[in-house]
């Protein structure tokens, strides 16, 4: 893909672009995450742990469609929307960058509150702009998190005038994006429309009809756990200590690493995460100032089955039990998976 000041350019005299504010396109091409196919950074399946029903359905509803489209007319028609939701810190985001990456598509990322805040007056001029620079770039994935900030249930008396236009401006562009797919049959011009929030209870219900997918995102199951806690700790995983050596040294046995995981029910991978700083900053807590301030990395200790438990204590699950079972009736209701 081209860097940002050719798109500006490429986007303007595109014959859909010519009309668009050229500071609302700049503004839009911000929010596109302009991968390099050579890189490390690029997110694929594989980097994501566990979630397989996830990653089955995403297959089946996007990735194939893109890559098949004449399989996939009629009946099989493809979704043009697809909806994430789940506890926080699960890698619902991931999982986005992870469909652009396998669909090689352009991936604007926005989160809808700042969506709200960054484009104040203007959101229904942003969200046209943005649909139609996503078309104009397609294939494409329109990613936007924390989407009930954005498209909450209507009707409600403290409801804004202008957070209504909004919300209807917005599902005008979605079936739009329906309309592109019906009329189009090469996957070189689709765009997707990706939803991830942690309360789709809250949302629209004229939303949730625009979102035929809705795929729960689960807190990671023991395996998953065992996997993550491997990884965060493995100098090979590059991704998840952003292509730095861990630096920790850590001896613990099959049946220990078992127990962590077994010990870390109900926590996210991002709690994981945390876990996993706090567990690595142990030797050093035990060091006073001056011995920290001379010691090597090398001669720091190795990390323990008890560091780890006594971690425990101090990072807890993020998720509260209320919120995961409200998710778990959701799900029963209006899941896909």
């Amino acid at each position: 893909m081209h860097d940002r000041p050719s798109l500006l350019d490429f986007v303007k005299n595109h014959p859909e672009g010519q009309a668009l504010d050229k500071d609302m396109v700049e503004q839009v091409l911000q929010q596109l995450i302009i991968s390099d196919p050579s890189s490390s950074a690029n997110v694929s399946f594989a980097d994501i742990s566990g979630l397989e029903n996830c990653k089955q359905a995403i297959t089946e509803s996007i990735i194939l469609p893109f890559h098949r489209p004449e399989l996939f007319t009629g009946l099989r028609k493809p979704s043009s929307a697809l909806l994430l939701f789940g506890p926080p810190g699960n890698g619902k985001t991931m999982l986005a960058q992870a469909i652009a990456c396998e669909c090689n598509s352009a991936f604007f990322s926005l989160a809808a509150s700042s969506l709200i805040s960054k484009f104040v007056g203007d959101s229904e001029k942003a969200i046209r702009t943005l649909f139609t620079v996503a078309h104009i770039l397609s294939p494409s994935i329109l990613f936007f998190d924390e989407i009930d900030a954005l498209l909450q249930s209507r009707g409600g008396s403290t409801e804004l005038e202008g957070s209504r236009r909004l919300k209807t401006e917005f599902l005008i562009r979605v079936d739009g994006v329906k309309s592109n797919v019906a009329g189009e049959p090469s996957g070189e011009r689709r765009v997707v429309v990706i939803g991830a929030t942690n309360r789709p209870f809250d949302l629209d219900d004229a939303v949730l009809r625009r979102f035929p997918k809705k795929i729960l995102v689960p807190l990671p199951a023991t395996e998953t756990r065992l996997k993550i806690l491997r990884n965060l700790f493995s100098d090979k995983n590059e991704r998840i200590q952003n292509a730095q050596r861990t630096g920790v040294k850590i001896r613990m046995s099959e049946s220990e690493w078992r127990s962590l995981a077994e010990k870390t029910e109900g926590y996210s991978s991002s709690d994981l995460s945390s876990l996993c700083k706090e567990i690595a900053l142990v030797p050093i807590r035990e060091l006073n100032l001056y011995e920290a301030m001379q010691i090597g990395e090398s001669d720091l200790r190795e990390i323990v089955f008890s560091d780890a438990k006594k971690c425990l204590s101090m990072v807890k699950p993020s998720t509260s039990a209320a919120l995961l079972r409200k998710l778990e009736e959701w799900n029963i209701e209006f899941g896909s998976t």
